[in-house]
């Protein structure tokens, strides 16, 4: 039992230790980042009623008559993804949108992977304990990274908006936030959704798919390390005192 949940949490471990590690101007404070993966944990607790809740209504007289392939793709995208990654999104920001650690671009990834993480551990280990060794294998290579993935693609946007923010330009950073959380939901849909699907097609487009995102991941990961943007937390405070 031990091995499983240590296999469980590693895939978690390593990648937070990688996205820190890319951190290259300034490190974030270990507290707020011990936090913002708490806070990761915890939201797995609200996007699983959630997810019940969206569950009973797709299985209502809303999906009678519907395509089989419609109501997987209604299940998946807004049934999971988008209450996960709501979910996520919402600790992310509550935990770090007015900390003043957040004064660089990349920051925003980094703290949204520790959420992502917080909440792709938990899950993990609850697959795993469930189903053993070669359950912790495949999601270590698949589910994992996904979530991964999802965090970074949040945090990218996350960072951006947080950056349009203090150069006062708040419908940008409206506009930047709303795609911290849409471009992810995309994404985890898409992922479920070819796994959901009965056929040997959607798992070769599926593998295809995180071989994909996983190489457009690292780059962005690299490019955004070394083009980190210094976020000016007093430019707001100074137009006002014009």
């Amino acid at each position: 039992m031990k091995n499983l949940v240590a296999l469980a949490v590693l895939p978690g471990l390593l990648i937070m230790f990688w996205v820190y590690k890319k951190d290259k101007i300034e490190k974030e404070p270990k507290g707020l980042l011990f936090k913002l993966f708490i806070l990761g944990a915890i939201s797995i607790i609200p996007a699983v009623l959630l997810e019940w809740g969206a569950e009973w209504v797709l299985e209502s007289s809303l999906t009678d008559g519907m395509d089989e392939l419609l109501i997987i793709a209604l299940d998946n995208f807004l049934g999971v993804a988008l209450m996960e990654e709501f979910c996520k999104y919402i600790m992310l920001k509550k935990g770090s949108w007015k900390h003043p650690a957040f004064d660089y671009r990349f920051d925003g990834i980094v703290y949204s992977v520790m959420v992502g993480m917080g909440f792709a551990v938990v899950e993990n280990i609850m697959y795993v304990v469930e189903n053993g060794l070669s359950n912790a294998i495949m999601r270590a290579l698949t589910s994992v990274p996904g979530h991964a993935s999802f965090a970074i693609c949040m945090g990218v946007y996350y960072g951006a908006a947080k950056v349009a923010e203090s150069w006062g330009d708040l419908a940008q950073s409206k506009k930047l936030r709303k795609k911290a959380l849409w471009m992810p939901v995309l994404m985890h849909g898409f992922f479920d959704f070819c796994l959901s699907v009965d056929s040997w097609v959607a798992i070769v487009v599926f593998f295809i798919y995180i071989i994909a995102v996983d190489i457009v991941v690292i780059k962005k990961i690299k490019k955004y390390s070394r083009e980190d943007t210094p976020i000016y937390t007093n430019y707001t405070n100074d137009i006002g005192a014009l």
